[in-house]
């Protein structure tokens, strides 16, 4: 996605979250079911929009280094997780006092496609070929296949169970509690994000780790899941809603984490210099583009004469 795409993004999903917090802030029961998640998808918002905004001026200034990819992949895993948080937080809000509101009906529904929108773009992000070790596609039959294809089989077999729900939506009779559709569409994420934190885990586990990166992300799961343990019980929430929401947060955390890890060839190789490869962590701690070759599993150097040499 183009920086220009991911400010828009960003800047619609600020107005999402500012939007919710203003309708349902008379009401402090439903704001606070979804407050932490709609905060917390604020946060890795903001730091989407600055990221894509630092990269937009480099690009107008004519400044083209490895570091802009860095930035603007971060940027790109930043702004899918906010959005996926802030779903969560959103049909947590609604799933609070659920009266067979069409409104609500017809939104969680929506969200639930975006949701799955967002864990599709994860899985695209795996299958890039500007990646250090390349695409590394699945193996299927002896034939290589793309994630996103096993993540669309996926969507197709639960795919049904989305007309259920509807089905039952328009029953005279009340709606079992699983199947409203706040809950229903929080099932529904909550089965997507894991399968395709599962795609990433298994393209990215080979990368070199960053132990204060994970050490960050755990703890602030940690803290995240135990505060909105303790907001659960004081209100007394869906402990149906809290555990699929505490998954769905695991879940993000975690697809984020090795999203960060991946390193991205910038530059064409030349006569004179191996492949470059910029890891998204690089840019943390680095003013600069950095100048050491890529260190994944699958790199390709040049020497003077033109000749490749590929290492294990």
């Amino acid at each position: 996605m183009k920086v220009q795409r991911i400010g828009r993004a960003g800047s619609l999903l600020g107005l999402i979250i500012l939007a919710a917090v203003i309708w349902y802030g008379p009401s402090a029961r439903m704001l606070v079911a979804g407050g932490l998640y709609l905060m917390i998808a604020s946060c890795l918002c903001l730091a989407s929009v600055l990221l894509a905004a630092t990269v937009k001026v480099k690009q107008r200034r004519g400044i083209a280094d490895s570091l802009n990819w860095a930035q603007g992949a971060r940027a790109y895993a930043f702004l899918l997780s906010a959005w996926q948080l802030a779903i969560v937080g959103l049909l947590n809000i609604w799933a609070v006092d659920y009266s067979r509101n069409p409104v609500v009906f017809a939104l969680s529904y929506v969200l639930a496609v975006l949701f799955i929108a967002c864990c599709s773009l994860m899985v695209r992000v795996t299958d890039k070929s500007n990646q250090a070790g390349g695409a590394k596609l699945l193996n299927y039959f002896g034939r290589p296949r793309s994630r996103s294809l096993f993540f669309y089989g996926f969507c197709y077999i639960i795919s049904p169970f989305l007309f259920v729900g509807i089905r039952v939506f328009f029953l005279s009779r009340p709606s079992p509690a699983p199947f409203q559709p706040p809950q229903l569409c929080l099932l529904f994420a909550t089965l997507s994000n894991f399968i395709s934190t599962g795609m990433v885990i298994q393209r990215y586990r080979q990368a070199l780790p960053d132990k204060a990166l994970a050490s960050r992300a755990i703890v602030l799961t940690v803290c995240a899941l135990i505060s909105q343990g303790v907001i659960q019980m004081i209100f007394r929430y869906s402990t149906y809603m809290y555990v699929l929401s505490s998954i769905t947060f695991a879940c993000t955390a975690s697809s984020l984490y090795w999203l960060l890890l991946a390193r991205y060839r910038a530059f064409p190789l030349t006569t004179e210099q191996g492949s470059s490869g910029t890891s998204v962590l690089d840019s943390l701690g680095s003013g600069r583009a950095s100048d050491s070759p890529a260190t994944g599993p699958d790199t390709t150097t040049r020497t003077r004469n033109g000749s490749s040499a590929k290492t294990q």
